[in-house]
């Protein structure tokens, strides 16, 4: 307590530090890393690195669909602008080549040998018509390179590997550029490149548009609860600060924001606020009381520092409890979440109440009047409670059963790309690609021959061959692999017959081939074998048909493999991004107990040591779990997707929901050594903690309501189940708990 005496000091030590890490603002960048929401330390991502260090990564693409205006692509001067387009790409930076309608080229047989030849003679004309029907009935093109209704075209850019975010950027800037010089109006883009660019623009938007609109909630709300100038400006100085130094720490260390940490902004807006709420409040119930204004702080340092310490404890042990997280944007946003979590803390215990010595008692304190208002209701509903015992018990209990019903309804299934908002281009974009291509998911399945067998043995081919026929009739397109060129050129020596695309069945045919294929390899667009050719890969293109169907999928290709496939020639393992993605989904509901679980234990550990009583503990974690099981059956009953986002939100809502109960119990045995009864000591509670704890909760419920007008799913959905899940743990906190405490500890009003 002695920095009240160097209250100006402090204050202005606060300033100070405000404005010096407000300068690093202007470091804080933003990115977004699909990749990077896959758990590590697993086998699956392990063998995905070996595999991706012999070939090459499978998301090494952009796609770029440009359409000609509803008409057919078959015409001249659109594929002239086409081809002048695809010869732009190639000059970029960071692309490795292009694949085109009017740059693709086939070998076909010629007396002597194979010979490469364009796909589509753009030039003559007279020829579209008859090129319309060649390229419906070739699978190497279709819906690859040609839309399924022939009005728009593909172009492929391979890319250069591990792009950087700022290559990224550049590319996507460089690429939409190019396609405004050349006059295209309507396009569709999708690949790595793009999908992260515009994720950082939409991530951007937001972050922007939710702090101003927390800002502009909190206004409102302070002004119809304190209705004193002075107390709402103490308050919003106080979070806004504790906001700039904490995101200033951000850009000082330079951490750049992905999707989650949209989030950081709305929770240090809240969670200060919450501290700073309790302060001014038990500050104005001391002031009540008869003391001077500096016993009045002093006392409020003494109650409300410790209890608020014990707050930011235990919400900082709920974000931690994440960082147990095998998947790194979930560990980062844990930690730094626990960094802000105290940022909060001692703003307002140090900056808020030097402030509360200076600022005269009548510019912050309440009439005598709206505070009893306050006095008055709570005690209401404190007498509904101590009478309606059984009622609410039971009403407890249905709530509970319910709850553990809907929670095992809690479904793991989930889309790639289901956060991306509805209306967003990059959303109308995949939804063309699912609609009129194969689609924008990549297909990855490892190739690897048994013994001394190779790649390019005709056997082994032959195998690969009968798979992919199974996975062509099983949602997977644009296949690539290594017997793609061996298809090709069978294809051409037996006269260009669609039906001849195929692995040569004869020894005979396989020789004349093989010789040819060295010649054409720097033709394919996609590394399919590695250089000892003892492992390869069959990529394809396939429409995201969500987390439960791949899964099955999946376990349906293993059983055909096992079932039609040699294993004493080839062996056949799935692998890919999207699959650690989808193997991520199943992780998360053990990620979540394991996290969860240590948290309640933690918690449970320090309720113990404070306290010295294992009634407590009982008392404190019981009416805590009750709205835990009712956001998971929220997540059950509703159908919302469990992603690494919407995981957080027990973690999250654990931490907050355990600070009402903390306060509560605070007061209480303060309450109690003063020498009250257990229902006077829970009543007096009740009058000054209720009414704090039941601001704070209208504050964080609306503050956290914010959050469902964005237009991400996964944040849409933490504002919702974090909005209802902290109301029904201060019904929980208001209605359970003093209950467990006048049946536990006592029940007479003499005590």
């Amino acid at each position: 307590m002695g920095f009240l005496k160097y209250n100006k000091l402090v204050a202005v030590f606060f300033l100070m530090l405000t404005v010096l890490f407000g300068y690093f603002l202007k470091d804080i960048t933003i990115y977004h890393d699909i990749d990077k929401f896959v758990p590590e330390n697993r086998d699956d991502l392990s063998f995905l690195n070996k595999f991706n260090a012999s070939l090459e990564s499978d998301d090494n693409y952009y796609l770029v669909a440009i359409e000609n205006d509803g008409n057919s692509i078959l015409e001249y001067s659109f594929l002239e602008r086409i081809d002048a387009f695809s010869k732009g790409l190639a000059q970029l930076d960071n692309v490795n080549k292009v694949m085109s309608l009017t740059n693709v080229k086939v070998p076909i047989k010629t007396p002597f040998a194979f010979a490469p030849v364009s796909l589509l003679d753009w030039k003559n004309a007279k020829g579209y018509a008859k090129d319309s029907v060649l390229i419906s009935k070739d699978e190497r093109f279709y819906k690859r390179l040609v839309a399924d209704d022939f009005k728009s075209t593909l172009l492929y850019v391979k890319t250069l590997e591990d792009l950087d975010k700022d290559a990224c950027k550049s590319l996507d800037a460089s690429i939409k550029a190019l396609i405004a010089t050349s006059g295209f109006a309507n396009y569709h883009l999708g690949g790595r490149a793009n999908i992260e660019s515009e994720f950082v623009k939409l991530i951007n938007k937001e972050i922007m548009l939710f702090l101003g609109a927390c800002l502009i909630f909190l206004l409102v709300t302070l002004s119809l609860t304190f209705r004193k100038l002075w107390t709402i400006l103490l308050a919003l100085v106080s979070v806004v600060m504790g906001v700039v130094i904490f995101m200033g720490i951000l850009g000082l260390i330079g951490r750049p924001l992905d999707m989650m940490a949209m989030l950081f902004p709305v929770l240090m807006l809240i969670i200060g606020m919450s501290d700073v709420i309790h302060f001014i409040t038990n500050y104005s119930a001391n002031i009540f009381s008869g003391v001077s204004k500096e016993e009045a702080v002093a006392a409020t340092v003494k109650e409300i520092g410790w209890a608020t310490f014990l707050t930011s404890l235990t919400t900082a042990i709920g974000f931690a409890s994440l960082m147990l997280s095998q998947m790194e944007p979930i560990r980062v946003f844990g930690l730094y979440a626990c960094i802000g979590v105290f940022v909060a803390y001692f703003v307002a215990l140090f900056f808020t109440t030097s402030c509360l010595m200076m600022i005269p008692t009548k510019w912050i304190v309440l009439r005598a009047g709206r505070a009893s208002r306050w006095d008055g209701y709570m005690l209401r509903v404190f007498e509904y409670v101590s009478k309606r015992g059984k009622k609410i018990g039971v009403i407890t209990l249905v709530v509970f059963v319910l709850s553990i019903v809907g929670a095992s309804q809690m479904s793991t299934n989930a889309f790639l790309l289901s956060d991306i908002p509805e209306k967003a281009k990059l959303r109308q974009d995949v939804s063309y690609f699912e609609e009129h291509y194969t689609g924008i998911r990549a297909f990855e399945m490892a190739v690897m021959p048994v013994g001394s067998n190779k790649i390019t043995d005709l056997k082994v081919l032959q195998e690969i061959g009968k798979l992919e026929a199974f996975l062509i009739d099983n949602h997977v397109g644009s296949i690539s692999s290594p017997t793609s060129l061996y298809k090709t050129l069978n294809r051409a020596y037996k006269g260009n017959r669609a039906e001849a695309y195929a692995v040569p069945k004869t020894k005979r045919d396989y020789k004349r081939i093989k010789g040819q294929v060295k010649r054409f390899e720097k033709t394919s667009l996609n590394k399919v074998v590695n250089k000892e050719e003892n492992i390869g890969r069959i990529t394809g293109m396939m429409k995201d048909l969500g987390s439960d169907k791949m899964r099955a999928l999946n376990k349906e290709i293993a059983l055909w493999v096992k079932t039609n496939t040699d294993p004493n020639v080839i062996e056949f393992r799935p692998t890919g991004s999207a699959l650690l993605i989808d193997r991520n989904n199943e992780y998360l509901r053990q990620s979540i107990m394991e996290s969860l679980g240590l948290a309640i234990l933690a918690v449970s550990i320090l309720m113990g040591i404070v306290y010295k009583d294992i009634r407590i503990v009982f008392i404190s974690l019981i009416p805590n779990l009750i709205p835990l099981l009712f956001a998971a059956a929220l997540i059950g009953i509703v159908g919302i997707e469990l992603k690494a986002a919407t995981s957080i939100v027990f973690a999250i809502a654990f931490g907050i929901s355990v600070d009402d109960t903390i306060h509560f119990l605070t007061k209480y045995r303060i309450e109690r050594k003063k020498g009250h009864s257990v229902y006077d000591s829970v009543r007096d509670t009740y009058l000054e903690t209720g009414k704090a704890i039941t601001m704070t909760t209208i504050i964080l419920f609306f503050g956290f309501f914010i959050l469902v007008f964005s237009s991400f799913k996964g944040i849409h959905y933490i504002g919702f189940l974090l909005s209802v899940t902290l109301f029904s743990a201060l019904l929980s906190c208001l209605f359970v708990m003093p209950l467990f405490i006048l049946k536990v500890l006592g029940k007479t009003k003499n005590g």
